[in-house]
């Protein structure tokens, strides 16, 4: 949101000529001759040095040229003739959004609607300065203030939409969005947003068909790809997982999470070489990214290279302590080793960070069940049953600590379970579990 037609105090004291280029330099903008309407404000500065319209409008020129710098430079001169210049003020804090400087940009929005209460764009704007800061709570009380003033247009209910779910608020958020999608259904934003909301709130069909809109609407929005590859991962839908994630990776290389994210989707596949090539590219793109080092790990733990899985599972707590996931794993190398001391720590430093942490759960079975300690075992198994049902290799582990602890009734009970899952599993083709 730039403004082009200057609304602030005009100095009186300009000449015709300026007028004129002014004008044609305006329409010039409009028209997207962005050329032209340079070399006629440059003109009316040549005539007249302190006309401030012009450095206006040129300082809006120079932005949308690629010139952010001289920009900035044109309309802090305009500022500095007519501190009062609202057009300018507005144009220089659009330009510090544009630039990744938000805070920059909230500062002059602020002073506008102090000026200008009833400016509904540099409410917007603030709103979403706000924001960019991740200061959700003062964009929902900016945006309640604008409803207040009767404003009820595409932004305001976007970026309401957009707050409530950064603030974990999903189900309130999808009415905002809705409208907002109803309003300008070309947004690519608004569609990706509602999109977000119907994951959380686990509609995932909603999900996938809003991420379609969005993909389809702006072939190279790479996040809606990325959340599509991961519904159709979260379903085993390992083929057009693929595809999601290789179009993400197309539209945005230089983005180490989802070249993670396709070696994923071959690692669940068992295609390990394409998983590696996935991962060493993640890696060369951002080599102490979350999850990065982990991932190594978990491979070369599938494929049996347990020094190196030891190194960069170590490796990712050394960057990330609060990885629960590589203390798990670390936990379930050392099981395999017979390390039973070391699993012990690293299991239990998992499940410190993640009590709920399924896999540290089953691998700490694991371990009491080897101790002997088929109770413990049996409560740690039976928590891994209830936070994934789908796991039959848990039910397979009941089964053994049952028969050892000569529970007969119960054994033969998880063996058939697991059994009827292993049948169902091969029926139904799922992909193997991580």
């Amino acid at each position: 949101m730039i403004v082009i037609i200057c609304c602030g105090a005009a100095q009186a004291a300009r000449t015709q000529s300026v007028e004129a280029r002014l004008k044609e330099a305006a329409a010039a903008i409009q028209r997207g001759d962005l050329a032209s309407a340079e070399r006629l404000l440059r003109a009316a500065l040549k005539s007249d040095s302190e006309a401030v319209a012009a450095y206006n409008l040129l300082g809006f020129v120079l932005l949308n040229t690629g010139r952010a710098a001289d920009a900035e430079a044109s309309l802090k001169k305009a500022l500095k003739l007519d501190p009062s210049y609202l057009a300018a003020r507005t144009n220089l804090g659009n330009l510090y959004y544009a630039t990744g400087r938000a805070r920059d940009a909230a500062a002059e929005f602020e002073q506008v609607i102090a000026a200008d209460p009833d400016n509904a764009a540099a409410r917007s704007a603030l709103a979403a300065a706000y924001g960019a800061q991740g200061l959700w709570e003062k964009t929902l009380q900016l945006l309640e203030e604008s409803r207040m003033r009767g404003r009820k247009d595409f932004d305001a209910h976007y970026l309401q939409g957009f707050a409530l779910y950064k603030l974990g608020r999903a189900r309130e958020a999808e009415r905002p969005l809705r409208m907002a999608v109803e309003m300008r259904p070309a947004s690519v934003e608004a569609q990706f947003a509602l999109g977000l909301v119907f994951a959380t709130t686990g509609n995932d069909d909603d999900a996938l068909a809003q991420f379609g809109r969005a993909a389809s609407l702006q072939p190279s929005h790479a996040e809606s790809h990325f959340e599509m590859g991961q519904l159709y991962l979260k379903y085993n839908r390992l083929e057009p997982a693929v595809g999601a994630f290789t179009r993400a990776t197309i539209a945005a290389p230089k983005k180490a999470i989802y070249h993670a994210a396709l070696g994923d989707v071959y690692y669940y596949w068992g295609q390990f070489d394409r998983a590696q090539e996935a991962y060493t590219r993640a890696q060369a793109l951002d080599p102490d990214a979350p999850g990065i080092n982990y991932r190594f790990g978990a491979f070369y733990l599938k494929t049996g290279r347990l020094p190196e899985a030891e190194r960069y599972f170590k490796r990712e707590i050394e960057l990330h302590a609060g990885h629960a996931q590589s203390h798990a794993s670390l936990g379930e190398m050392y099981l395999m080793l017979g390390r039973d001391a070391e699993s012990e720590t690293a299991l239990a430093r998992a499940l410190a960070l993640a009590p709920d942490h399924a896999n540290a759960l089953y691998q700490m079975g694991r371990l009491r069940a080897r101790q002997q300690k088929y109770d413990d075992a049996a409560t740690a198994f039976k928590r891994v049953v209830a936070l994934d049902p789908a796991n039959a290799q848990v039910h397979y582990q009941l089964f053994l600590i049952y028969r050892r602890a000569g529970n007969r009734e119960m054994a033969d009970r998880e063996l058939q379970i697991f059994q009827k899952m292993e049948r169902d599993s091969k029926a139904q083709g799922t992909a193997p579990q991580q």
